[in-house]
Formats: structure tokens, C-alpha cells, sequence
């Protein structure tokens, strides 16, 4: 019975003893194991060879390679490598895009200058002799909505610059209670676009 307990103490005790020794001890160079984890269950990529690729979107590819080198006292150095190749489109010099937000509200009926529905009596239309506009309305041509419409006009005109084909785009959106589009992206380098916009 005695015999029994000294065997079973000088197993536990070689026991103890392996645990305390550093795993490093019985390590060489580490391999790196190359895989992905998909719905939380790790697979592991067989068809890696010191590297692996995986395609990405837009047709395009992502090279890893890795190394982990022992240090000692369980240290290791990770060497990673990360290749990508990416499509890439270039845009031509002074290519912008520009979007009017123009209010199409009730007070853009007011007065471009004034900014009242009646003009004011400092108002350059102002005229309070009865003879011209006697109730002192505010005409199409005074009001807020053209004087938004020939600032957009007289702003395509120069957006539009004088090379064509350069990628000037330009969209109008209207807004009172709703917004709405008035005209979808147009390159207004064009100069039939120019024209439309």
C-alpha cells in the first residue's frame, strides 16, 4: 500500500515539474495557420501556402502573409505582410458636381429688393403717385423666385467653364412643403445640357 502512495507522489510530483517548465521549451518556430471564422466557427484556409488571397469586392484581391518568429520566454516576433490591388478611376481636372436647392415657397413671390408682398416705400419700385402700379404690387420680374432663377442661369454659365466635356455636373432640387428634382445630374460642360439646365 505504501509502494501505491510512493508511485502515485513521484507521478504527481513529475507532473508538477512539466508544468512549471515554459512552453517555449518544447517549441520551435511557430506555424502560422491561415483561415477565416464564418458564423463564429473557425475553418481553417487548406489551400494556403505561407500566404493566402481572398477576393474582395469590385473585383479586387487582398494578399496576407505572416510569419511569427520565437523569441524566447515565450515571446514571439509576427510579421505581417498585406498586399492589395485596388481599381481605380480617375477624375478629369475641374470635374465637380454642384446641386441648386431653390425655395419655390409663397414669400419667394415678394420683392427681390424690399422682401415684401407690397413694396416698401424705400423700395426702388416704389411709386406712390397712382400712376404706376398704384397698389404698389410686385411684378413677375421684380420678385424673389427670378431673381433665384437668373442667379442660377447666370451661375451655370460660368460652372459650365469653357472647356467642354470637363464633367460639370449640376442638379436642381425645388422645395416648399416637399422637395422634389427638377432636373437629375446633367454635365453642364455640354453645351446642349448648358442650354437645357
Amino acid at each position: 500500500m505504501n509502494l501505491k502512495k510512493r508511485g502515485l507522489a513521484l507521478l504527481m510530483c513529475i507532473c508538477m515539474i512539466m508544468t512549471l517548465l515554459p512552453v517555449a521549451a518544447f517549441a520551435d518556430d511557430a506555424a502560422v495557420v491561415y483561415g477565416q471564422y464564418t458564423d463564429g466557427v473557425w475553418q481553417q484556409d487548406p489551400s494556403s501556402e505561407g500566404s493566402v488571397t481572398y477576393e474582395v469586392e469590385g473585383g479586387n484581391s487582398l494578399t496576407l502573409s505572416k510569419t511569427a518568429t520565437a523569441l524566447g520566454d515565450n515571446t514571439y516576433r509576427i510579421d505581417l505582410k498585406v498586399i492589395s490591388t485596388q481599381t481605380t478611376t480617375t477624375t478629369p481636372p475641374g470635374s465637380a458636381a454642384t446641386v441648386l436647392v431653390i425655395d419655390i415657397s409663397n414669400s419667394m413671390k415678394y420683392c427681390a429688393e424690399c422682401g415684401k408682398d407690397e413694396h416698401a416705400k424705400s423700395c426702388q419700385y416704389y411709386d406712390d403717385s397712382d400712376s404706376w402700379f398704384a397698389d404698389n404690387s410686385v411684378q413677375t420680374s421684380q420678385n424673389r423666385l427670378t431673381a433665384a432663377k437668373n442667379a442660377a442661369a447666370d451661375f451655370v454659365n460660368t460652372y459650365a467653364g469653357d472647356t467642354p466635356n470637363t464633367g460639370r455636373y449640376v442638379s436642381v432640387v425645388l422645395f416648399n412643403y416637399n422637395a422634389s428634382v427638377k432636373l437629375g445630374w446633367t454635365d453642364v460642360s455640354v453645351a446642349a445640357n448648358k442650354t437645357a439646365a
